[in-house]
């Protein structure tokens, strides 16, 4: 299995959120900042692979289309490292303001348990859980996506068992591609 793709999903899939807390509730801002996603991107960041000491720069072409029929973001694209380049998909649906999916789906051969998160005006916050299909092994991740005046950046974290926390795991900044 390629390193990217199975760190992608923990690292760029943790995706995808800070609540801005305070904010009125909108009546679809969760609708009003998918479409806002919409697009060709080009991101540029980094991420610490699991297994590595230090971050990698991290690279992604990525089209999202937003269906407002389904409230969905379809989210495809290629993301590269030193290592290689995977291609990458994410799907991201919301009913009012209560959003899940990710930015950046599970690597092939996990598969999310849980996913869950919200929005505000200028951020979108989603929680997921996946098993390793071959170990059986529970990742935790949080994706958290925030508006900018020239695109958007996504901030990925995974949880420590140790520490009880989630730590940074990545960080990419998408501009107008």
């Amino acid at each position: 299995m390629n390193i990217l793709m199975k760190a992608s999903f923990p690292v760029i899939s943790a995706m995808a959120m800070v609540l801005c807390a305070g904010q009125p509730a909108k009546a679809d801002a969760a609708g009003d900042f998918l479409k806002q996603l919409e697009g060709n991107w080009r991101g540029r960041g980094q991420a610490t692979i699991p297994g590595r000491k230090n971050a990698e720069r991290i690279t992604c072409q990525v089209t999202n289309i937003y269906e407002a029929a389904s409230s969905e973001l379809l989210v495809s694209g290629e993301c590269a490292s030193t290592q290689g380049k995977t291609p990458v998909k994410g799907r991201l649906s919301h009913t009012g303001n209560t959003v899940s999916g990710s930015l950046i789906d599970a690597y092939k051969g996990a598969t999310v348990t849980k996913s869950v998160g919200s929005v505000s005006s200028l951020s979108l916050d989603v929680s997921s859980n996946f098993v390793d299909d071959a170990t059986g092994n529970l990742t935790r991740t949080r994706q958290v996506v925030q508006l900018s005046d020239t695109g958007f950046s996504a901030d990925f974290f995974t949880f420590d068992t140790r520490a009880q926390e989630f730590k940074p795991a990545g960080s990419l900044t998408f501009s107008a591609n």
